[in-house]
């Protein structure tokens, strides 16, 4: 039989269908005997048999004179008897061979609070001392095998979950923050990495809709569209049309409002009690056709140039995505403005337009 050294109960906690905590079909007449006397057979004294249990004096005294025992104490000083009585050539004995009361330990939410207090601060054992893997860094080649180890590692949606709890509601420390914002400074991906990331972001994105999207985009959407940063100026087709909004409105009572947010769409004019809504197409900007604009046009800050036809098809969506969601669309072009004149019909604003000349 492989002896069990009290080194080898310290690291692996022995359960319930070990072979010392049962009877075994040949054990037909356990002796019951106390824990002093099962010492008392190995002829050890208390001392020797706590030095050779690793514990203190005192705990073999108590776990002597009392029979109530938890079952890892009770495992632990079992193995270490069977492993004296293996090196003298007798018998092992069994977790039932031993006169105590061998029982679980739960403890109550108040004793395990009480335990937490007390080894907080000062209490704790490792207070005010230096961790022994402080100030060392680990090698290259360690670093990798770790990051090997864990690369195909599945992790179940339930510790996702976990983990996603367990941040939620955490500030990192000023420290920490200024840590994550300068760690990668100076450094470049790869080409390799890049095309990995990339990736690795439309496959994530591939599976929710457009809709879905939009969702979860909105709140990024709606900081930037209401950034103190972000100044919104009227074009001059934009206040040429209001001016004529306005002359109408004294009449009319139209109640408008500018830069209306649909979604993550901002359009120019919304009428509210028509349900209309006034896009001002600048003629360049929107490479009107009728004034010839059909080379694409240069973006700011270096983004380069967007074609004619990229323009007007991203116009195109546009609207197609605005009036789904059940508004009135009308365009107005610059070189419409001149000639334009507006009325309300059947409560809804009418649009005529002279022949530009």
């Amino acid at each position: 039989m492989d002896s069990l050294s009290p080194q080898n109960y310290r690291q692996q906690s022995l359960p319930f269908d070990d072979p010392f905590l049962e009877h075994q079909t040949d054990h037909k007449e356990p002796v019951k005997l106390t824990l002093r006397e099962a010492r008392m057979q190995l002829g050890l004294t208390q001392k020797e048999f706590a030095k050779r249990t690793s514990l203190p004096v005192s705990t073999v005294c108590y776990y002597e004179q009392n029979k109530s025992i938890r079952i890892k104490p009770a495992s632990y000083v079992l193995a270490t008897l069977n492993s004296i009585r293996e090196e003298q050539g007798m018998n092992p004995l069994f977790l039932q061979d031993i006169d105590w009361e061998v029982h679980e330990w739960n403890m109550s939410p108040e004793n395990k609070a009480k335990m937490s207090q007390r080894v907080k601060g000062e209490g704790n054992p490792m207070y005010g001392k230096i961790g022994a893997m402080k100030g060392r860094k680990q090698s290259p080649e360690h670093i990798q095998k770790r990051f090997e180890s864990k690369k195909d590692t599945p992790v179940s949606e339930e510790t996702r979950r976990k983990i996603s709890a367990a941040k939620k509601g955490k500030k990192q420390s000023e420290i920490r923050r200024q840590k994550s914002s300068t760690a990668a400074l100076g450094k470049k991906h790869t080409d390799e990495a890049k095309k990995r990331h990339s990736k690795a972001k439309s496959t994530y994105w591939e599976q929710f809709t457009k809709e879905e999207r939009t969702d979860m985009l909105m709140p990024s959407i709606e900081a930037a569209l209401n950034s103190k940063k972000r100044v919104l100026k009227d074009t001059k087709p934009e206040i040429a049309f209001e001016k004529k909004l306005n002359a109408l409105g004294w009449q009319e009572n139209i109640d408008y409002k500018k830069q209306f947010r649909i979604r993550s769409c901002l359009v120019d004019f919304y009428l509210i009690k028509s349900n209309q809504v006034v896009e001002i197409y600048g003629c360049w900007w929107h490479a009107c056709l009728q004034c010839g604009h059909t080379q694409g046009i240069r973006k700011s800050r270096g983004q380069g140039i967007r074609s004619a036809e990229s323009i007007r098809e991203h116009d195109a969506k546009r609207i197609a995505y605005i009036e789904s969601k059940g508004y009135i669309v009308k365009i107005i072009w610059q070189h419409e403005m001149r000639n334009l004149s507006l009325s309300i019909e059947a409560g809804k604003l009418q649009f005529s337009i002279t022949k530009y000349s």
